[in-house]
């Protein structure tokens, strides 16, 4: 059971809060700037799991030692934002969400390797 068991409680609260409590920072974070909505379309709920995904991917992945897959990820992501670039606000606004969400969780994964 994972109550019982330190080492699983320890990675069980890790992706309880990269799943949730995470997500609702970086919403208040980027509430605060101005999002570029020139075409009307919200696609809220898409990078919403889009950052649940990454922020679930990266904390396994700094759980399993494999920074060097981080990097990957990070560049692909990258390649994908640039080509397709529909405004300036737009890719500041997706970029600050990005690098909030990465850099969460891996001090999250770090931690919770150094209590471990």
């Amino acid at each position: 059971m994972p109550v019982t068991n330190y080492k699983m409680s320890l990675i069980v609260l890790a992706y309880v809060i990269v799943i949730g409590p995470v997500g609702w920072l970086i919403k208040l974070v980027l509430d605060t700037m101005p999002e570029d909505n020139n075409n009307g379309i919200s696609n809220e709920k898409g990078g919403k799991r889009i950052g649940i995904f990454e922020r679930v991917i990266i904390l396994t992945l700094v759980l399993l030692g494999q920074y060097e897959a981080i990097g990957f990820l990070i560049t692909g992501k990258s390649i994908i934002r640039f080509a397709d670039s529909n405004g300036h606000l737009k890719s500041e606004y997706v970029l600050v969400g990005t690098m909030m969400s990465y850099a969460i969780s891996i001090l999250t994964g770090v931690g919770i390797k150094w209590l471990l």
